[in-house]
């Protein structure tokens, strides 16, 4: 079952529906929720009444994913958990975090259950059960790149303010990232910044290596869109097997519009189009 939750002039939704929602279940169901945020910032849910597991994320599947309770996830922008339970003879209720919107799940469709906001936080890092990758952190890399996210003040499409950089660069200087098919490519992401970037690559999936220099140590952790915290520090790996020129970019549209945006290119790959407010690209 999809569950997209978006913010619409105001209004926390799940679907097109800013109220409680209700699903008759029959108990010993097995349910899978897809859990997407598509806001710009990060969205926490929590499932109340039930044990669950956290099948997949970003539509990989997790090894050996354990039986949790009581935990928020946390969704960066763009961001998607796949969550299983099997459903028992009391109400389960799906819920956005400081919102009055969500789902209850209950036999006869009328159940109730309040959802609390747990304390502890689902950490993708521990979860599950380690398992051999074609790559990881002690490969050979061919390419290694780091991304750091900074603020500057600068000119960006003319007006001046303090924007967002890349490496020090103001888009569009932001750094190309040069690439050959065939590459294992490191990339160590480093948030500078008092805000959350979920960045996202296009055209490829990224394994994610350590966080603020703590080896992954549960279940090897696959991302498209790594949601970066303040002042936190990633190590990603991804394999150059399709080839392009491949945006990579803040999944919060209100900073990749302000300037978080910058591309991940293989040689011998060209492109007409061009970049900025006055390259009349057809189609955009």
């Amino acid at each position: 079952m999809p569950v997209l939750t978006h913010n619409l002039g105001g209004a926390d939704v799940i679907g097109a529906n800013d109220l409680l929602q209700r699903r008759t279940v029959e108990p010993g169901t097995s349910v899978r929720l897809h859990l997407v945020n598509t806001d710009n910032g990060p969205r926490r849910f929590v499932l109340a009444g039930a044990s669950y597991r956290v099948a997949a994320i970003d539509g990989v599947d997790l090894n050996a994913p354990a039986l949790i309770r009581g935990q928020a996830l946390e969704l960066g922008g763009g961001g998607r958990y796949d969550v299983t339970f099997t459903m028992p003879r009391t109400p389960v209720r799906l819920q956005v975090a400081g919102s009055r919107v969500g789902i209850v799940f209950s036999a006869d469709g009328r159940g109730s259950i309040s959802a609390p906001e747990p304390e502890v936080l689902f950490d993708p890092t521990t979860y599950g059960q380690a398992k051999a990758t074609s790559f990881g952190p002690r490969s050979r890399f061919d390419r290694r790149f780091q991304m750091t996210i900074t603020r500057k003040p600068g000119f960006l499409d003319g007006r001046p303010g303090l924007q967002w950089a890349v490496n020090g660069k103001i888009y569009p200087r932001t750094p190309m990232f040069m690439i050959r098919e065939g590459d294992l490519v490191k990339v160590s992401i480093s948030n500078r910044t008092g805000a959350f970037h979920p960045m996202h690559l296009h055209g490829h999936q990224m394994l994610v290596l350590s966080r603020n220099g703590r080896p992954v140590r549960g279940s090897p952790w696959w991302v498209d869109t790594l949601n970066v915290r303040p002042n936190e520090r990633y190590e990603t790996a991804f394999r150059a097997d399709n080839p392009g020129l491949w945006m990579d970019h803040c999944h919060n549209l209100r900073h990749a519009a302000k300037g978080l945006t910058m591309h991940v290119a293989y040689e011998g790959i060209t492109t007409p189009f061009q970049a900025g407010d006055d390259a009349r690209n057809h189609p955009e």
